[in-house]
């Protein structure tokens, strides 16, 4: 495998991965700027650039029990196509990602979109990968949190 993809594939630090409440649950995600510095370290001389920026207007259907739609709200989607570079021994690999958030959503629509599509572009090189695997994703900490690994070499060290 070549050098530069099987150092995007390692695993990321516990100590960098983020952790946010949706849904009811903890997800673990990465911030842009820590990809952006993981890839500076690990694939040297990357670049990228947003291909496209669009919109789509769609109305969103609130139902009640029975699956009845009882109101339709406008919302409008930005969606940021993304494409990133990665020099490697065998020459500049690329892969494109799309990102998306929602008008009104309390964040910068594009800015939001454009980062989610960078991440996942980074992803598809295996950079942060990990995070998406139900079965072997690190349980996200909170700070100040020990994993149970870290505890017990606490432990065996006193």
């Amino acid at each position: 495998m070549n050098e530069t993809l099987r150092r995007l594939a390692e695993p990321v630090p516990r100590h960098l991965i983020r952790t946010r409440r949706k849904a009811g649950s903890d997800l673990a995600y990465l911030e842009w700027f820590t990809v952006n510095r993981l890839l500076d370290e690990r694939a040297p001389g990357w670049s990228g650039s947003v291909e496209s920026v669009s919109t789509v207007t769609w109305d969103r259907q609130d139902k009640d029990r029975d699956g009845n739609v009882i109101s339709k709200t406008p919302i409008t989607t930005i969606f940021c196509t993304y494409t990133l570079r990665i020099p490697t021994e065998d020459g500049v690999i690329e892969r494109t990602a799309i990102g998306s958030d929602d008008m009104g959503s309390g964040y910068d629509p594009v800015a939001s979109a454009e980062q989610q599509a960078f991440k996942r572009a980074a992803a598809r090189f295996g950079l942060g990968l990990e995070l998406y695997d139900k079965e072997t994703a690190p349980k996200p900490q909170r700070p100040g949190q020990l994993s149970r690994e870290e505890w017990l070499a606490r432990k065996a060290n006193k």
